[in-house]
């Protein structure tokens, strides 16, 4: 299905659906390197619908938006949720370099979650973030063209499963063929 760059796992698991009682293979990513350091990967972000609780991870894409998956705030998507930047680890919190600001969700409105089409949404946040104040917090930058060249490499990063049955608590990433993202 795709040719993996650098040490990646990838797993096929089906979720089940209740909708319709139809059944979907949905690929994940397993596996990756542990990241040594939060200055590696300075946009990312973990949100939740309570302080310091984790549901889904995002990339900041400037001082007032992350963007991050529609399934995660399907549930509650006119509700104020969490934002943590500038910390690699979910159960520690660098004082001085980490902050949590409250967001809204503004979901993809074609969003379908029958098939996981327009899987997106933003996070739009209550302040923007003050980069001087927290210099290992940064928005990642997006690329200018729609899609990458076939065979190049992207890299993937966030916060998950490391096996099939184990979410690990520290930034993890990945190398995939860019095919791969493209392949429905």
């Amino acid at each position: 299905m795709f040719s993996v760059c650098g040490v990646s796992q990838a797993t096929k698991r089906s979720l089940l659906r209740t909708t319709d009682e139809v059944e979907f293979d949905v690929d994940r990513i397993i596996g990756g390197t542990p990241v040594p350091s939060q200055r590696k990967y300075p946009w990312m972000a973990w949100m939740g619908r309570a302080t310091f609780v984790f549901n889904c991870g995002g990339a900041l894409i400037n001082d007032r938006y992350v963007l991050t998956a529609a399934h995660c705030v399907q549930s509650n998507p006119t509700g104020t949720y969490y934002v943590s930047l500038g910390s690699k680890d979910l159960l520690q919190w660098p004082a001085g370099e980490a902050i949590q600001v409250p967001a809204t969700a503004i979901m993809h409105p074609q969003y379908d979650p029958n098939t996981l089409e327009n899987d997106l949404a933003l996070l739009k946040l209550e302040t923007p973030v003050n980069f001087q104040a927290y210099p290992n917090i940064r928005p990642i930058c997006l690329s200018s063209t729609v899609n990458p060249d076939p065979g190049s490499a992207v890299k993937i990063s966030g916060w998950g499963r490391t096996q099939e049955n184990y979410v690990n608590n520290f930034i993890q990433s990945n190398t995939l063929d860019a095919n791969w993202c493209a392949t429905p």
